[in-house]
């Protein structure tokens, strides 16, 4: 049985990329979004069996690394596998990569799975993969971490107001995570010459229609941007963000 790899090939397209051609960070994360849930279902863990036992996959963080800026229409490979299961977590690494096999970025995920009826987090060794041989790859060598954001942030004015609309929301009826990503960069609003080349989102808390969020920004001067995004005061996602 082969290891748990899958690979598929990707085009990007232009309305992946932002006014300066620079590609939007919803747009990898939603690449990666699609193919976990493909290999997901793969593994007979999609979507669909899951529900049938009242549990559903939450991520819980992510993050990526851009080498090299994608040109629109050239042939792409976009590769996924899962980590070996944590305790109650699950790491999913992603690798996007040319024909000639240079990386332009790579981006892991951090999920959990809940029972959506009781809302309790469900052990890993609950959850069964058709095939638990794992492909012995890690992107990155340190986890995924809360984010130690300075107390300022607490102390600044918001920068945007976002309403969860309908178009925000996934099949669990929660803002999609990929969604955070396009708050983030309505709040940076960069030049023509800034481009995303990393990026984590922790997601803290669900959102629902017609919740309002304030997202809070410091702006550092190594090209860093710190988020804070929260609504009634309870924090729902922070955010780190690099740019060159």
């Amino acid at each position: 049985m082969s290891m748990m790899k899958f690979d598929k090939q990707i085009e990007f397209r232009y309305s992946e990329l932002d006014v300066y051609n620079h590609v939007f960070p919803q747009s990898l994360l939603t690449f990666f979004q699609d193919i976990a849930s493909e290999h997901a279902s793969n593994l007979g863990v999609g979507y669909q069996p899951m529900i049938d036992k009242d549990l559903i996959w939450v991520i819980v963080r992510s993050k990526y690394t851009l080498y090299e800026n994608p040109i629109v229409d050239k042939k792409y490979i976009l590769s996924t596998w899962p980590q070996p299961k944590g305790n109650i977590d699950f790491v999913r690494d992603y690798l996007i990569s040319d024909e000639d096999g240079n990386i332009i970025a790579k981006g892991t995920s951090k999920w959990c799975v809940t029972n959506f009826k009781t809302r309790r987090l469900v052990r890993a060794r609950e959850v069964n993969f058709n095939n638990e041989e794992y492909y012995p790859i890690k992107n990155y060598d340190e986890p995924l971490t809360s984010l130690d954001l300075p107390d300022e942030i607490d102390n600044v004015d918001p920068v945007l107001t976002h309403k969860v609309s309908f178009t925000d929301l996934d099949h669990n009826h929660h803002m999609n995570n990929t969604k955070y990503a396009t708050l983030i960069m309505n709040a940076i609003c960069p030049k023509d010459n800034e481009l995303v080349n990393e990026i984590q989102i922790n997601y803290i808390k669900e959102c629902h229609l017609n919740d309002i969020i304030n997202i809070y920004m410091i702006h550092s001067e190594n090209n860093k941007y710190l988020f804070r995004g929260k609504c009634n005061d309870q924090i729902i996602f922070e955010a780190l963000v690099t740019t060159r």
